[in-house]
């Protein structure tokens, strides 16, 4: 078992946690506004979600995409989300939830 004590601001966490618990607390303050710098292609860029986000077209916080994808828990498998796709496997972020993003090069940009 491993403890992670402290999440870094600078870096970006994606955790897959299989276990008898359906959630996973994490303690101390969350951050306020953040601006999070993508490379082009696959990014975890997650800051904890305390929102749901709807999703539509090819923008998303700030940032052009082609692809999204979204765990779930039930099938244990992800859904995919294409800008392409007349029917996209899912259309929300809910709060709380990871995602996957594939993008070009910019930044997202958290404001709470």
């Amino acid at each position: 078992q491993n403890n992670l004590i402290i999440l870094i601001r600078k870096k970006s966490y994606f955790i897959f946690y299989q276990g008898p618990l359906e959630r996973v607390n994490l303690t101390g303050p969350l951050y306020d506004s953040l601006d999070i710098n993508l490379l082009a292609g696959w990014n975890s860029p997650v800051y904890p979600f305390d929102f749901s986000s709807k999703i539509s077209g090819d923008q998303f916080y700030n940032i052009k995409f082609s692809y999204m994808q979204d765990w779930d828990r039930q099938m244990q498998s992800f859904k995919i989300y294409s800008v392409n796709s007349a029917k996209p496997g899912f259309d929300t972020i809910y709060a709380g939830n990871g995602f996957l993003i594939m993008a070009g090069n910019g930044t997202l940009i958290y404001r709470r």
